[in-house]
């Protein structure tokens, strides 16, 4: 079977490549949260028509693997990236359905040159963060027996119209074939979405579509989404819900396959200039400012900020939280949450009281839950249930989040995969020359030691590559300069160093 590899996790992909026509331009579909490929059975053939088809599974959905890398829309991106690279895609069309969209526009507004159009199927854009935990807490509710069969069979009778049974067999069973973690992680990510600002710079072609009956997100909620872009147009499909592609395949067909044919002939109507009469065009565009200072006014976006590589910090909207992080575990259990976002209490158990009997561990993981809430609640009142939540089965970090910890692992993580040298090199400047030594000082546990481990391990890497590559081009100081870092995680790398210097006292050295 196809796979893309990154990060050890195994992507998997279908390519079909039409065979009627002789242009390179690719559909990339992207299916919805919980649900796989599948759901583009009814539409591929259709496509296929007049364009090369390209379908994969999200991480943690279908026949992709999960991955323990922090889930997040850069990572999600990359693996969008790296199945353009190994299929050698350049012109692209994405359609995408649900929180494909969000990857898709994510993906977009970092590259936008890779992208000709995008459509967009039941995508509603900027959740409410108390919708989002609402929603969470309800669909966690229906999966305390650990599985998805209860959001499988509610869900899969309400995205599609009507619910025959080869629908449902065929909703319900991605939605069985996707992990439980991933998929509440990816809840998660509606909190993080790309701001109104940011979408108004996506200058790229979109059309957005709605189903006339979707229970879960009523059409104008994506008719006021227009708004948002430049260049974006909206139309509802009658007779279907959510899967509008399963529902009316033939229909959805041709409009995406429309408006794609409307970007290759420059024939696309964008907001910025939708009438040739200069005062309607005044007046819309009014409008639309209208639309989007009200939702700016409506939407509160409190952001966590957590400093952790240099010295331990939590800021709340700019205000530190105070008091004292040393008790309870509050600052150990702050940092697995940080790095893991949904934990389940067996867990923790195992990660701070793994030598405790059962009881006892319970006890002292209430006390010290009790104690974060409340070092939360004391920096302003609605802080702790903002961002902390406390279930039966799972704790849960959620809410807008930045952390320099996290930052710092993305920025390694981009510069291990990159193979353009030029880039390589920039990238692993930026992270040896600022890196913080040592990490995550104060903290002591197993598990804090193993990232340590880890992320020393990955800066030796760069460090050694760097090194190397001056070497080569007989820069031997600055060699010598990157050895001596990689020295400080690794003693080994000491007989390389001395290999430098002999090199160094040859006269070799090579002045920049």
């Amino acid at each position: 079977m196809p796979y893309v590899t990154r990060d050890d996790v195994n992507i998997y992909y279908e390519y079909y490549p039409s065979e009627k026509t002789p242009d390179n331009e690719v559909i990339v579909l992207i299916h919805g949260l919980g649900l796989d490929m599948t759901t583009w059975k009814y539409v591929i053939p259709l496509f296929r028509e007049h364009y090369h088809v390209l379908c994969f599974d999200l991480r943690g959905h279908g026949k992709s693997s999960d991955g323990e890398y922090h889930l997040n829309w850069n990572v999600l991106c990359e693996d969008l990236s790296a199945l353009f690279t190994i299929l050698n895609l350049t012109k692209v069309h994405i359609v995408a359905h649900g929180i494909g969209g969000n990857v898709g526009v994510e993906y977009v507004y970092r590259k936008p040159a890779d992208i000709l159009s995008i459509t967009l199927l039941s995508t509603p854009w900027f959740y409410p963060e108390s919708v989002v935990n609402k929603v969470t807490s309800y669909r966690r509710n229906l999966t305390k027996d650990n599985t998805m069969r209860n959001i499988a069979i509610e869900m899969a009778q309400q995205i599609c119209y009507p619910p025959t049974e080869s629908k449902m067999e065929l909703l319900i069973t991605a939605y069985l074939n996707a992990s439980l973690p991933i998929y509440f992680e990816f809840m998660e990510m509606f909190k993080l979405t790309l701001t109104i600002a940011q979408l108004n710079e996506i200058e790229t072609p979109i059309l957005i579509l709605a189903g006339e009956l979707d229970p879960l997100f009523a059409p104008n909620l994506f008719a006021t989404s227009v708004n948002y872009f430049p260049n974006a147009r909206f139309l509802i499909i009658p007779d279907s819900s959510n899967c509008v592609q399963l529902d009316q395949p033939s229909q959805f067909a041709v409009l995406v396959q429309n408006h794609m044919m409307r970007v290759k002939a420059n024939e696309v109507v964008t907001n910025k200039s939708n009438t040739a009469n200069k005062i309607y065009s005044e007046i819309s565009a009014d409008i639309r400012q209208m639309v989007l200072k009200g939702y700016e006014k409506s939407v509160e976006t409190p952001e966590l900020k957590i400093e952790l590589l240099h010295n331990f910090r939590v800021e709340i909207n700019g205000k530190e939280v105070t008091g004292n992080w040393d008790r309870r575990y509050a600052k150990q259990l702050f940092l697995y949450l940080v790095l893991h976002s949904t934990v389940t209490r067996e867990q923790l158990y195992e990660a701070f009281w793994g030598d405790f009997e059962l009881a006892k561990a319970q006890n002292s993981l209430r006390v010290s839950l009790h104690y974060l809430k409340k070092l939360l609640e004391d920096s302003g009142e609605g802080n702790s249930e903002r961002f902390l939540l406390i279930e039966r089965e799972r704790i849960s970090l959620q809410g807008t989040m930045k952390c320099d910890l996290l930052e710092f692992m993305d920025k390694i993580k981009l510069a291990l995969d990159e193979h353009d040298t030029n880039k390589k090199i920039m990238l692993c400047w930026g992270i040896l020359e600022k890196a913080p030594i040592p990490f995550l000082a104060g903290f002591y546990d197993n598990w804090t030691l193993r990232i340590r481990e880890k992320l020393e391990d990955q800066l030796v890497d760069l460090a050694k590559w760097m090194a190397k590559y001056y070497e080569n081009n007989e820069e031997y100081r600055e060699a010598h300069k990157y050895l001596k870092i990689a020295l400080q995680f690794d003693e080994h790398v000491y007989d390389e160093m001395l290999l430098i210097n002999s090199k160094m006292k040859k006269g070799k050295i090579k002045k920049r």
